[in-house]
């Protein structure tokens, strides 16, 4: 068995060690059966052994053109792949796919559980508590999430009440707070700080095997409330850096498919909405970018979900057609300046 995942934040690492704790551990799996991606980078496809087929989850993967072929090449050895994702897939595969390209998506080894409501942390805990009919084809599963996502139902919930055969499954408290942080659901005050507390753990206790994720999953609230402390001191230290990259905040008018949108934009490497603070709220968009060591331009959009926002997604394909993201997070990397950006 083998899991793929997104190495580049907490929704990726979540997944993974969530596929990791219920399937992963009784196939004694190691950590060389990981395979970490930046997906918005160039890999290498590892070498895949047709004799010995396994199954392989892809969890907070995004499809592109990268990983379309890499998710092709494993089912062309014989084996099979479980794709757990919450980025616009389904319009990838609309509108960057031959006819003969998507008939990968019914290929009898290929299953798939796209959503893009939530994170890829909370679908992966939902696909571990389906029947074994239900993840035959996940994307036909029903279910529900209560008020701040506390818990799910498979099926419909009518009036607020439960049928008979329904059993309300409970999501714990740390998996939500990863949720809420990568797709801007703002229902918890503290999902910032827990995701500055992980990240201020060494790099090996974020890896899906840790013990991090066995604490998360029994719901330790104490071991939480630490971490979320400890990101409450790093959102402390950081605002004073903040506070001076706010005071050269350009303002900007972004154009997208005839609407004009007004986005504050700072030039840093740091990445996070909370970068822009109050000014974020005054804005329909936060734009970060800066120059990399390649001469290209990285860019990281976010929006607000509540009142007229920038469709983030959209505009880092109109910058770039091999980025995207989310509606209120997305990123692309381009050889064009901000200004020429804003001209285009």
């Amino acid at each position: 068995m083998k899991i793929v995942y997104h190495i580049s934040d907490n929704d990726g690492r979540a997944s993974a060690s969530i596929i990791y704790r219920e399937y992963g551990v009784m196939q004694m799996m190691t950590e060389n059966d990981f395979i970490g991606l930046d997906y918005t980078k160039p890999f290498d496809i590892p070498e895949i052994n047709p004799e010995k087929p396994e199954t392989w989850y892809f969890v907070d993967i995004a499809l592109n053109i990268d990983t379309y072929h890499f998710i092709k090449t494993i089912l062309d050895n014989g084996h099979k792949v479980i794709h757990i994702d919450h980025h616009r897939n389904n319009e990838f595969i609309e509108t960057k796919l031959s006819n003969d390209e998507r008939k990968l998506f019914d290929h009898v080894n290929f299953t798939c559980l796209y959503d893009i409501r939530e994170s890829a942390t909370i679908l992966c805990f939902v696909y571990t508590m389906m029947d074994e009919n239900q993840k035959k084809n996940p994307n036909m599963v029903k279910y529900e999430f209560s008020e701040k996502r506390t818990h799910f139902v498979f099926g419909d919930v009518v009036d607020d009440k439960l049928d008979d055969d329904e059993f309300e499954y409970y999501i714990p408290y740390g998996f939500r707070l990863v949720n809420d942080h990568d797709v801007h659901h703002c229902e918890y005050d503290e999902e910032l700080a827990f995701m500055h507390g992980i990240c201020n753990l060494p790099e090996e206790d974020q890896h899906p095997m840790s013990k991090i994720w066995v604490e998360i999953f029994r719901d330790n609230v104490r071991f939480i409330d630490k971490i979320i402390e400890s990101g409450r001191r790093k959102l402390g230290e950081l605002e004073l850096i903040y506070e001076d990259l706010r005071a050269n905040a350009q303002k900007h008018v972004f154009e997208l498919d005839g609407e004009r949108y007004n986005v504050i934009c700072i030039e840093t490497d740091m990445h996070g909405s909370s970068i822009a603070g109050k000014l974020f709220e005054e804005y329909d968009a936060y734009c970060r970018y800066n120059k990399l060591d390649d001469g290209e331009w990285s860019y990281t959009f976010y929006s607000r979900g509540e009142g007229k926002f920038l469709p983030c997604h959209k505009f880092a394909q109109k910058v770039n057609e091999k980025g995207g993201g989310h509606l209120h997070a997305a990123g692309c990397k381009s050889i064009k300046s901000l200004d020429e950006i804003i001209a285009d």
